[in-house]
This record gives C-alpha cells, sequence and structure tokens, in this order.
C-alpha cells in the first residue's frame, strides 16, 4: 500500500481522504494513519466517510470517533485543514452564500 501512496503523492494536487474505519480502537489504525501523515502531510489529507454503506460495518459516531482522535491529537489548525479547508482547495469550493467564508488561509 505504501509504494502506491507514495507514487500518488507525487502527484501535488492528488489527496486523499482518511475515513472508513470500523474497529473502535485508535491504536488498532495508528502506524497506517502514521504512514498516510506522513507521505501526504496536513494540506492533502481530507476527511471522507463511507456512510451510509459503512454502517454494516461501524456506526457512523464510532468510525468518526476514532478519525477525530486521532486528527486532533495534531492540534486545532491541522483539525481545520483535515475537517474543511483542505476540502476546499481538493474541490475548488466555490462562495456561494454570505454565510460561507470567504478564505481558508
Amino acid at each position: 500500500m505504501a509504494s502506491g501512496l507514495k507514487f500518488m503523492s507525487r502527484c501535488r494536487k492528488c489527496c486523499t481522504p482518511i475515513g472508513g474505519v470500523v474497529h473502535h480502537d485508535l491504536d488498532f489504525y495508528r502506524s497506517r494513519l502514521d504512514e498516510i501523515w506522513d507521505i501526504f502531510g496536513p494540506d492533502r489529507l481530507i476527511y471522507g466517510s463511507d456512510w451510509p454503506n459503512s454502517d454494516h460495518s461501524a456506526p457512523f459516531r464510532q468510525e468518526l470517533r476514532v478519525v477525530r482522535q486521532y486528527i486532533h491529537s495534531k492540534g486545532t489548525t491541522v483539525a481545520e485543514k483535515f475537517f474543511w479547508k483542505n476540502s476546499v482547495v481538493a474541490y475548488r469550493w466555490v462562495k456561494r452564500a454570505a454565510t460561507q467564508p470567504s478564505s481558508v488561509s
């Protein structure tokens, strides 16, 4: 898996989601998450779940809790990037309402 991720990471516009975890314990995933973190870094990771397809494996709340636990250990700035600011860049969000943030910097 690492070689495929490293290949993908060569493309500077390539982002990868983290989500879809089904085990309730962060330590079960930590080494893999660290590997993905080391390859893509805080600017190219975004949150993505497989809900509702993942409901047969684990409740959404459980999956989100494990991912939050990992990402929040990296700090508030990283969490904001991961959970929304990086998606603005990856999906080229366009501001359509006055209530939306005008910048992600």
